[in-house]
Order: structure tokens, then sequence, then C-alpha cells
């Protein structure tokens, strides 16, 4: 009986987390440069880094950039397909960094250092409208979950 009851309050508390997520990711879909957070600096140095997913054999990769006069570093995750861009990527270059305002990356998921936009001596080397279509992704799930533990949640509380 009580993990009747608590599987259809997990199902209720996983609908209202994807509620947010969808807030976080609507936001996100819909968002312009004017509302990311610029950071220029000259490129120091790029890494990709490796690291293996949770339960699984499969890695994800990330590129790793580092600016003069900063501690933090900004990446780009491999689902940008970043070798596409990378060769424009060197040290010494000028670059201007846009990434999300720090109310938005709870609700976003992901990182605060994650890249939405990137500019190379003036040029952009990777617009805004690449990280839509994730965003599209995600609200599309959401879309479908949210419904689908809310009626998973009824059908256990009936059965129960």
């Amino acid at each position: 009986m009580t993990r009747k009851i608590i599987g259809q309050y997990f199902c209720y508390l996983f609908a209202l987390a994807m509620c947010c997520v969808l807030v976080g990711q609507s936001i996100q879909y819909t968002m312009t440069t004017k509302i990311l957070t610029k950071i220029d600096g000259i490129i120091d140095t790029t890494i990709e880094v490796k690291k293996k997913k949770r339960k699984s054999r499969r890695f994800d990769y990330e590129l790793r950039i580092f600016l003069q006069d900063t501690t933090e570093y900004f990446r780009f995750m491999d689902i940008y397909n970043y070798n596409s861009f990378r060769n424009q990527i060197n040290n010494g270059g000028k670059a201007e960094i846009l990434v999300r305002p720090k109310w938005l990356v709870p609700l976003g998921m992901g990182h605060r250092n994650d890249i939405f936009q990137m500019s190379i001596n003036g040029k952009i080397i990777f617009d805004i409208s690449q990280t839509k279509k994730n965003s599209g992704g995600i609200i599309l799930l959401s879309l479908i979950a949210i419904p689908g533990f809310i009626l998973l949640g009824r059908y256990l509380k009936r059965k129960g």
C-alpha cells in the first residue's frame, strides 16, 4: 500500500519538475541575444574533456574554452558538433561569448558556463539558433511527460 502512495507522489512530483523544465526551456527557446550575458576576452586555451556517462559505456565530450584573466571556463557540448567550427577557435583570438543569465540556469538545465553564441574577431562562429534545436526537443519531451506522469499517478491512486 505504501509503495503505491510513494509511487503516486513520485509521479506528481516528477510532473511538477517537468513543468519547471518546460518553463525554463520555453524561455530559453524564445531567448534572444539581448537577454544573454556577454563576456569578452582573449582565448587562452581550449581543452576537450571526455566524461563517462552514468551506468553506460558511452562518453560525453565537451570543448572547454579558457579566456585570459578569468578562472572559469566556457563549454560547448558535443551535441552541437563543435568539430565543425573548432578550427576557428585559436589561442590569442578575441572572443565574445554569450551565456545565460544566472536566474535562468536552474530552470534551463545545464551549467552557467554553457555557450549560447560565440564570435571570434567579430565573426559569429556559433549562433544561438543552434541551441534552439536542443530546447525544442526537450520541450516536446516535457509536453509528453507531464500528462503521462499525471495520468500514471491517477492510475496508481485508483488502483490502490
